[in-house]
């Protein structure tokens, strides 16, 4: 392996003279790059031994160090102010038994002449053929892969964003199959139950809003979200065989949902023991600062009391609908519920 005269070669790190070599090296260059080879596979921290062989590296002249062989991204450390990558991951190599062994690092060092002025690094994701499918940034890698693991349910083609629809009792979604294209499922801390899903901004905001009202002694939990046409139809469907005689102002028909949009839910706390749809949330503190806050996250009543009229469904404290932050508020000043909001906005635009 050792490199000739002729021939390029390896050195290998046990080499008696590898300090004398690096020194060598760097003074034949302007900028000098050592990699190694080494660390444990599928670790994503690197050991004491990668640690001592980059810093001797670094000691002896290499203004960067990059390493390779786990087969995972490791951390990055700057020592003395030169960057250690210790293990760059995969780029194209057919390991598809996790994620970390799906993807690798782009690590970019920008130089000027032998000084170092900057350095930056993104994520590369592999596809199902072990190719390099993009450069993203980490939260974008966040995103991704939470999107490929979630259990939500994905579209079926692309609807465009219906977000703002005003949906409700006189109002139906152009198409019975419709599926928002960015649904996230909830953290158990925010949600009654696994498998509850809202759009991915709505969920942001719904938990930094359930993060928020923990701080002030209040757990708030989502008991609903995101319900398909299907879904909807069997709840109507189990109401009226129950002898239900509100379930018209009560429940939304299949396809009149505001819950089928992905930016509808239903909220209960611990003071009802987080009883889910249940009239007994009115009044309680969890309802009270609701109703004081859920503008500041996005979040609006959306059938408010003594709203009937207007709405076409009775009283539901638990009930909110994002809107984003800038609307709620909007809808709050007005004095509008937010069908009538949704519904004159529509009608500027």
């Amino acid at each position: 392996m050792e490199a000739k005269e002729d021939k390029p070669g390896i050195l290998l790190a046990s080499d008696p003279l590898i300090r004398e070599i690096i020194k060598n090296a760097k003074d034949k260059s302007d900028v000098l790059i050592v990699s190694f080879h080494f660390g444990d596979e599928y670790k994503t921290i690197h050991n004491k031994r990668q640690q001592d062989l980059a810093r001797m590296a670094v000691d002896y002249g290499a203004d960067m160090v990059v390493g390779h062989h786990p087969h995972v991204m490791e951390d990055i450390e700057i020592y003395k102010d030169k960057p250690i990558v210790y293990s760059l991951g995969n780029f194209i190599f057919d390991q598809s038994f996790s994620k970390d062994t799906m993807k690798g690092m782009l690590f970019k060092a920008t130089f000027e002449g032998s000084s170092l002025l900057k350095t930056d690094s993104k994520v590369i994701i592999l596809n199902k053929k072990f190719q390099p499918e993009g450069i993203f940034n980490k939260e974008e890698v966040k995103d991704k892969e939470e999107s490929m693991s979630s259990v939500c349910p994905k579209p079926s083609k692309d609807y465009g964003n219906l977000s703002l629809l005003p949906v409700g009792q006189y109002r139906n979604i152009p198409d019975k199959n419709y599926t928002p294209e960015d649904l996230r499922e909830i953290k158990t801390a925010s949600s009654t139950k696994s498998g509850i899903c809202l759009t991915k901004e709505a969920r942001d905001s719904f938990e930094i809003m359930t993060d928020k009202a923990r701080v002030a002694g209040l757990n708030i939990k989502a008991s609903s979200g995101f319900r398909s046409y299907n879904y909807q139809n069997n709840l109507m469907a189990n109401a009226l065989a129950s002898g239900n005689q509100n379930a018209e102002i009560a429940i939304a028909k299949a396809g009149y949902s505001e819950h089928q949009l992905g930016v509808a839910i239903d909220v209960t706390g611990q003071t009802i023991k987080y009883d889910s749809a249940s009239k007994k949330f009115d009044k309680t503190a969890e309802s009270k600062w609701m109703e004081e806050n859920a503008s500041d996250y996005g979040f609006v009543e959306s059938y408010p009391s003594g709203k009937q009229s207007i709405t076409g469904y009775m009283y539901e404290p638990w009930h909110y609908r994002y809107v984003g932050i800038d609307i709620a508020k909007e809808i709050l000043l007005s004095g509008k519920t937010t069908i009538e909001y949704l519904e004159s906005l529509e009608q500027v635009n």
